[in-house]
């Protein structure tokens, strides 16, 4: 073996990543560190691979290589690139290298690259810990908690903290103008200081006393704790906290611990302190609550007890010998960032991410015990642990998904299109494919749009992305489909678009499902609108249906005899509709067999996929209704039955006469859905029908029976008037007592016999106004006169102040009834309390406000108070129809008015009336 090729040999084993790759970047030979590093395997495993199929996918993978072919088209090297990049075994995290490439020539030709992989991760890593560490000191800097000094080992100072400046009496401006530094604030009396000098002063890590000279000439008492910078033998740290107190008393010591307690207490991090043997001495809350357990608890662990239940990030059980403050005591070196899971008491886990520091003792030796910090890091576990199942999961549905990729060169408008991508642009797996292909395969509606997606994509401000739904018509099958496309566009240096890749999804189901859905809930809303006209509210529907699911709709109704007679009709060409009619006319004139009364018969749907010249002449029932399914010309057709009560009430024809357009078992389900709520609602037409037919015989009957039963009880109350006329002063003491209270009785059943004529008169449309010009206060104050009886009954008083008269166009008897339902309301509701009424003037509106304070109404009952027979209350309790407030109401809106209520339960009711004051012709009821 000569010289170069054992030097080959020797950097061929190197810790350093190689592989040899030819002109088509494929690898000739790669070595044990590289397919390492990148978690691949053996190499003799990749002879002949390109060498993208064996880097990890993504960004850095692709950068790679196209820079690699730059160095194979210009023969210039490329030298340390650090890229970054998911390895194969751990997707979630990433790594990091240098990678050089190096043209092979064969004379003036390049041949091949050797490429050259250096793993950096574990640089970038500590670089980035030391940046995270540092933004950690600042703010412990700024915090101003404690005093800190940055400083050289000259002695110079390059850097304060507030808390160190005000502590010795400087000002930043001292700092700044060299006034503080290591001879200034060290007494001139400490002779072993000054023969130590400032490196030994500043840097010791084991915190010590010393004393510090003020700028005034003030001496304190600091306890000092310092350390070089990482990597640095001339800048370092030092945390200075003032103790001179605790020379003068034992209680400003324990003061001054306290503070330095609470600030270790605060911290958000867990904190705790081992003695030399390693059992724990101290542990701040934030540790209790981290571990879940008490001070005490903690107190005298160590890591070798039994009870800590510690695991790997593996899942493994982790050592007490391995634990960061066992190894920081073994090897005298800080552990960092040590990750370990925890199960507390409760039974949960938590990870912690810690950090051990060894502690020396006075001679700078010995080891006197441990510091260890830690914080949560759960979330950030948990966070990647469902990153690589959702990396899993994302990987397996790409899998199972069917899922097309293109790739397009916006340069030479070059297209690749994988099979699956071809198929949903409707081409065999072997067709060619460009942009104009693509382009072409577009639905016409969604081209443009399309396109401007694409253009928008290829600009460097939109920064490549790409998102968009279109539809396609296949391109030799003639099917439509949704897609939904995403992609990216890469962009060279100048900013132009070299490279624009994605993939294709198909989404026609959820396409068809959503406007399936919003078919049926606008079919719904038409169903539900005129009850009134059933044939109008059948062709809307009609409409709607030629809109989005057929060329043509008929709707045919079965007749009392079995016939069958057309009521709605539409084609999407309004210049056809004379062709639907025709059709329709024809084909249910037929009393034979057909296709149609067979759909009748069993009750089934019937889909014909292909309706042909053949089928057309099994459904015609003469050669006229053969002509004019000809003329409508479809291609493919629906019958679905509409059924209420369990029977066929009708049928719905549906016919796509698009070529691409073939009716399959979805669309037979979309129309039995429509077709089951159109005959719902034929049904609840029936029902109106018959609800208006029973309402109209209710009312007649009340009309009738409230005339016939107002004859005898006027006739009632004549001769009670009679009896009363007629009795003695013996006989009225006697019988006076019951003579008045029939007479109430019969008062009673006059207004309900009256109320429930209204109610007739009111379903009727008969309510009639007498309007007058008139005075509202005295009608109030008349009506009271009237139940001066019924208020002394319920023991309430009425307040009503003097008011300027109030005029309007208003029928008095009506309003006479109004007031007196408020009235008797209030005395019955509000017994024992009194009842205030009011009369104002608001503008264009009179107000009455009649108010009682009794048992109020709850706002679950507000409602329907003024509907038909509503009521708050038990009629057990209280009696009546519940017909008082629903007849007021009517008959103040009558008047153009209004009427509401405000009510709290126990705290009473008041009821405002707001009638117009201008005069007019009363509004119909």
């Amino acid at each position: 073996m000569d010289e170069a090729t054992a030097q080959l040999e020797v950097l061929w084993n190197a810790p350093l990543g190689i592989a040899f790759v030819d002109q088509e970047l494929r690898i000739l030979r790669l070595n044990r560190a590289l397919a390492e590093m990148k978690g691949l395997p053996l190499p003799e495993a990749h002879s002949g691979k390109l060498l993208a199929d064996v880097l990890p996918p993504g960004e850095a993978s692709r950068d790679l290589i196209e820079r690699a072919r730059r160095v194979l088209v210009t023969g210039q090297p490329l030298t340390n690139v650090e890229l970054e990049w998911g390895t194969r075994e751990q997707p979630g995290q990433h790594r990091f290298s240098r990678v050089s490439c190096h043209p092979v020539h064969d004379g003036v030709e390049v041949v091949g690259l050797c490429v050259y992989v250096e793993d950096i991760t574990e640089r970038i890593l500590v670089e980035e810990a030391r940046l995270v560490s540092e933004a950690g000191l600042r703010r412990l800097f700024d915090s101003n908690l404690i005093g800190i000094l940055v400083w050289e080992r000259t002695g110079r100072i390059l850097d304060a903290n507030g808390r160190l400046l005000e502590m010795l009496g400087y000002r930043r401006e001292d700092l700044k103008s060299g006034g503080l530094d290591w001879l200034a604030i060290t007494p001139p009396d400490d002779v072993g200081a000054h023969e130590r000098g400032p490196e030994e002063l500043f840097s010791s890590q084991v915190p010590s006393e010393r004393e510090l000279v003020c700028k005034d000439g003030r001496r304190v008492l600091v306890l000092l704790v310092g350390a070089f910078f990482e990597g640095s033998r001339s800048e370092g740290i030092t945390f200075v906290l003032d103790i001179t107190e605790q020379k003068h008393a034992r209680e400003a010591l324990r003061e001054s611990e306290l503070r330095l307690r609470g600030v270790v207490a605060a911290l958000s991090e867990g904190i705790v302190f081992h003695d030399a043997s390693g059992a724990i001495g101290f542990s701040n809350a934030a540790a209790c609550r981290l571990l879940g357990l008490t001070q005490d608890q903690l107190h005298g662990r160590t890591s070798f007890d039994p009870r800590w239940q510690a695991v790997k990030e593996d899942g493994s059980p982790y050592p007490g010998e391995e634990h960061p403050v066992m190894l920081a005591q073994r090897t005298g070196t800080p552990q960092l960032d040590k990750v370990m899971g925890i199960y507390r008491p409760d039974g949960s886990r938590v990870w912690l991410s810690i950090n051990a520091l060894p502690l020396s003792g006075p001679d700078g030796r010995t080891p006197r015990g441990m510091v260890a910090s830690f914080f949560d890091i759960t979330g950030r576990k948990e966070t990647e642990a469902a990153l690589r199942v959702s990396e899993e999961r994302l990987r397996m549905a790409m899998d199972s998904a069917a899922i097309g990729t293109w790739d397009f060169n916006p340069v030479s408008l070059g297209l690749l299109w994988d099979s699956r991508t071809r198929a949903l642009f409707g081409l065999p797996p072997d067709a060619s494919a460009d942009y104009g292909v693509f382009l072409s395969g577009l639905h016409p509606e969604d081209r443009e749009r399309t396109e401007q997606a694409i253009q928008a994509a290829l600009r460097p401000e939109s920064g490549g992305h790409y998102d968009i739904e279109y539809r396609t018509v296949g391109l030799q099958d003639g099917v439509e489909r949704w897609l939904a496309a995403k992609g990216r566009a890469w962009f060279d240096d100048k900013g132009q678009a070299v490279r624009f890749v994605g993939t294709v999804l198909e989404i026609t189901q959820r396409k068809r499902t959503e406007a399936s859905a919003r078919f049926l809930s606008e079919a719904s809303r038409l169903l539900a609108e005129r009850l009134d006209r059933p044939e109008e509210m059948l062709q809307r529907v009609a409409r709607l249906t030629v809109s989005t699911l057929s060329t043509y709709c008929i709707m045919i109704v079965v007749q009392e005899d079995g016939g069958l007679s057309r009521v709605a009709g539409a084609h999407r060409d309004a210049s056809k509709e004379v062709f639907i009619r025709a059709s329709s006319k024809l084909g249910t004139g037929a009393r034979e067999p057909t296709p149609l009364l067979e759909v009748v018969r069993t009750g089934r749907s019937s889909l014909v996929r292909d309706f042909t010249p053949e089928v057309r002449q099994r459904y015609a029932v003469s050669p006229e209704h053969l002509d004019v399914m000809n003329t409508l010309d479809a291609c493919s057709m629906m019958c679905v039955p509409m059924k209420a009560r369990g029977q066929v009430v009708g049928l719905m024809l549906l016919a796509a006469a698009a070529p691409q357009r073939r009716y399959d078992e979805q669309d037979l389900v979309l129309a039995d859905e429509l077709a089951q709520r159109v005959g719902m609602a034929l049904e609840n037409i029936r029902l109106f029908r018959e609800a208006q037919h029973a309402v109209g015989l209710r009312d007649e009957f009340l009309s009738i029976a409230s005339h016939e039963l107002k004859t005898p009880l006027t006739s009632l109350k004549l001769q009670h008037a009679l009896i009363d006329r007629f009795l003695g002063p013996e006989t009225r003491a006697a019988v006076g007592p019951r003579l008045s209270a029939a007479i109430r009785q019969v008062e009673r059943l006059s207004s309900l016999v009256g109320s429930l004529l209204d109610v007739s008169r009111i379903g009727a449309g008969r309510l009639t106004l007498e309007p007058i010009d008139m005075e509202l206060t005295q009608l109030i104050r008349e009506v009271m006169d009237r139940f001066s009886e019924v208020f002394a009954v319920a023991e309430c008083t009425v307040d009503f102040p003097a008011t300027p008269p109030v005029r309007g166009y208003w029928d008095p008897l009506r309003l006479d009834q109004v007031i007196v339902n408020l009235l008797s309301n209030a005395a019955k509701y509000g017994a024992g309390k009194p009842i205030h009424v009011r009369v104002e003037v608001e503008g264009a509106f009179a107000l009455v406000m009649i108010q009682d304070q009794g048992i109020g109404i709850a706002p679950d009952d507000l409602p329907r108070l003024f509907s038909r027979f509503g009521r708050a209350v038990s009629e057990r309790h209280y009696g009546g129809l519940g017909l008082g407030l629903f007849i007021s109401r009517q008959i103040i809106e009558a008047m153009g008015g209004s009427i509401r209520v405000e009510s709290w339960p126990s705290r009473g009711s008041t009821f405002t009336v707001e009638l117009p004051l201008r005069a007019g012709p009363p509004k119909t009821p």
